[in-house]
């Protein structure tokens, strides 16, 4: 696996690196998300020496934390004095130069509860740069013996390959980014970039963003192949958490849950806290065999906590800001949700509009912190008169509301008309497999278009579009720019 796959976390990482030195790195993330490899690539390209240590090593685990408890003691204890860590890592053979040339990476820090407590030793204490990964971190904030390290660590997290590291991976981002999708009419060069972009969107779909399964991929060609990689994907996942959790965690229960997600973004239900909805779409062969509900949203939780299903608020009210206790669900890799709906016996045929769902809100998780305020939540109200449900709901950085409308097999979007004439929001986008369209209060986009929709929050915060523009301004902004957005 030799090709390296450019991540929008390193401008984060080296952010840190020159702005965050007295604070430590926490970087989460779901199971074979990459972590390690691109702390490692940061190593490599911005410092002169990388120390690593991984402690799913049950051995080195257990010395290093013998060595330290036995070097703290001989030591001041102050959370300033580095000694005692310096000198437990040259007794397992990590010696290392502690100064600002020098990275230090803990892997899987969840393991060991002593090295995450001392966290804050390695921020005061430490001159080197610090970074612990962790797959299973919910671990830290549910366990009664790990205590979080405020005000000494920076967290991030990092998700599979999103759709535009992908196809700046395919070299076709900059190309893309310089189409005008608004335009009326298309050269044969701009036909051609969409076109292969349309096709990358169909291989990203059936693949999702597993680093493994990606670099397979440009390196084969292989789209059949890659694709039964996923199985043994999630084989792995279920195995892993099998092991770490309690025993009546079993390999069925992850499974169980996992394909009931995916049934309930199918069927479009929403999980409550008694899990009723959740709990009726379970498969399994008999009455015996069901898991109690206190074991399914145990799971659920754990596999939200490690980054495997993501979890969307239902507003219900007429404002929007105004939550229920109940979520939507959606898995943080398109891959591993066709491989549930799979497993699921879940008709195909039905299922290019849910794909498309969950696309969008991918690509809006990792296009958020661009030009968003940052939340993303879906509505659902149930009326005397009639139903309002739309996809997702966000906010620009300017507190302008924006429906998402995600149709790309067709359908209305009643509910955003409605709430559009009633001014509740500011402006709609539709994705649906069209080109680009800006109208006065709404916009028309591909689905695989989501990163032009920066281009409609920007003229929806200039005040060039929006419900509360007048015609005037709009038109007059059209007529000048409707060929050159």
């Amino acid at each position: 696996m030799g090709i390296w796959i450019e991540r929008d976390l390193y401008k984060d990482l080296l952010h840190w690196k020159t702005r965050h030195l007295k604070l430590s790195l926490i970087l989460g993330g779901c199971r074979q998300s990459g972590k390690t490899s691109i702390l490692s690539f940061l190593g490599r390209n911005e410092f002169k020496s990388t120390i690593t240590v991984d402690l799913s090593d049950p051995v080195l685990k257990s010395r290093l934390e013998s060595l330290m408890q036995k070097y703290y003691m001989e030591g001041s204890g102050l959370e300033d004095d580095g000694w005692f860590i310096e000198k437990s890592y040259m007794d397992i053979g990590k010696s290392f130069e502690n100064n600002s040339s020098t990275l230090l990476i803990i892997d899987e820090v969840q393991e060991s509860a002593y090295i995450y407590n001392k966290i804050r030793h390695f921020t005061r204490g430490l001159k080197c740069y610090s970074a612990f990964t962790g797959s299973y971190l919910s671990e830290v904030n549910l366990g009664k013996e790990f205590r979080e390290s405020a005000g000494d660590t920076c967290f991030l997290t990092l998700y599979p390959i999103s759709f535009i590291e992908f196809i700046r991976a395919e070299k076709a981002f900059e190309n893309f980014l310089s189409v005008n999708i608004f335009r009326k009419n298309f050269s044969v060069d701009d036909l051609k970039v969409l076109e292969k972009v349309d096709n990358l969107y169909k291989i990203y779909c059936t693949l999702g963003g597993y680093p493994r399964v990606i670099s397979e991929y440009l390196e084969t060609r292989d789209l059949e192949g890659c694709s039964e990689l996923l199985p043994w994907l999630v084989h792995n996942i279920y195995g892993e958490l099998e092991k770490r959790f309690s025993s009546s965690m079993t390999y069925e229960l992850w499974d169980y849950t996992s394909k009931a997600v995916a049934k309930a973004l199918i069927f479009n239900k929403e999980f409550s806290s008694e899990l009723d909805e959740i709990y009726e779409l379970m498969s399994y062969e008999s009455v015996a065999d069901a898991p109690c509900k206190e074991k399914v949203w145990m799971a659920l939780k754990w596999m939200r906590g490690c980054n495997i299903v993501n979890a969307v608020p239902v507003a219900k009210q007429k404002v929007f800001t105004d939550f229920t206790p109940i979520n939507k669900f959606f898995f943080t890799d398109i891959g591993i949700f066709q491989e549930m709906v799979a497993r699921a016996v879940i008709d195909q045929g039905s299922l290019i509009g849910h794909v498309s769902e969950q696309f969008v809100f991918l690509s809006l998780m990792s296009i958020k912190s661009m030009f968003l305020h940052g939340w993303i939540e879906t509505y659902h109200k149930m009326g005397d008169k009639f139903e309002e449900e739309v996809d997702f709901v966000v906010c620009t950085n300017t507190r302008k509301i924006l429906l998402i409308e995600v149709k790309a097999t067709g359908g209305s979007t009643k509910s955003s008309n409605r709430i559009l004439e009633t001014k509740r929001a500011d402006y709609m986008v539709k994705f649906e497999n069209h080109t680009g369209v800006i109208q006065k209060d709404r916009a028309v986009l591909p689905v695989w278009g989501v990163i032009h929709l920066k281009k409609i929050v920007d003229l929806l915060d200039e005040g060039k579009i929006g419900v509360n523009v007048s015609d005037e301004t709009f038109d007059k902004w059209n007529n000048q720019n409707a060929d050159s957005v």
